[in-house]
């Protein structure tokens, strides 16, 4: 259960990043985001339904909310303040509600990236209705590729995993622990979106990020 819970972070901290950090007033609305493992470690096969398929992130001003069920065992939610430099992560998982608030430079640190090069590709498709064009990211630490295809019609984000890139990513591929997962905007729909989502809801009891390991069998 441990080894799955860390991938359940991993997967929602990485949408989350990827597609925080907007310039203030440069997009407010709801990006649906489905995701296919192509590749599984083994023996997490048998849980695989365990793993979210979509993610749902809503974007206003300096925040970012990602949203995704796990299965039978709830829901997790975060939520990203840019200009305070926060994460908040909210866990209803089995009855429980927990909020574990950490710095945005803690969560960075983790998905720190080494020094990047991008090439732009002369290959262009759509992807939830927005012209992309691709681009190959690859890095001095890792010896993968990463494929992404990112339309110049959104303002671009601001991202450690896609610094400098000249557009913003709607369909990429993640690498993490054994596991590949292929990232894709299904939808994307400007509208307003209310301030009360980026707080933390009545019912959350605040914990420490040590404590929800813990309560997962982390060490």
């Amino acid at each position: 259960m441990n080894f799955l819970n860390n991938i359940l972070l991993s997967t929602v901290f990485l949408i989350t990043f990827l597609f925080s950090g907007f310039s203030q007033n440069a997009f407010e609305g709801k990006v649906i985001l489905g995701m296919n493992y192509d590749q599984l470690p083994e023996g997490l096969e048998m849980m695989s339904a365990m793993l979210p398929d979509e993610s749902v992130l809503y974007i206003k001003d300096d925040y970012t909310r990602a949203e995704q069920s796990i299965g039978m065992l709830g829901t997790q939610i975060v939520i990203t303040d840019t200009k305070e430099e926060k994460v908040t992560m909210l866990y209803d998982m089995l009855g429980q509600k927990y909020a574990v608030i950490m710095s945005v430079d803690d969560l960075a640190e983790k998905e720190k990236p080494g020094k990047q090069k991008i090439e732009y590709i002369n290959e262009s498709k759509k992807v939830a209705g927005y012209n992309c064009k691709k681009a190959e990211i690859s890095y001095d630490d890792d010896d993968g590729i990463l494929t992404v295809w990112y339309t110049e019609d959104i303002p671009a984000a601001s991202s450690n995993k896609f610094e400098g890139l000249n557009g913003f990513p709607l369909e990429y591929e993640v690498s993490k622990q054994e596991m590949k997962i292929t990232i894709t905007a299904k939808e994307i729909s400007k509208e307003k979106v209310p301030s009360s989502y980026f707080q933390v809801p009545d019912g959350y009891k605040t914990i420490t990020q040590e404590e929800m390991q813990q309560m997962f069998g982390g060490r």
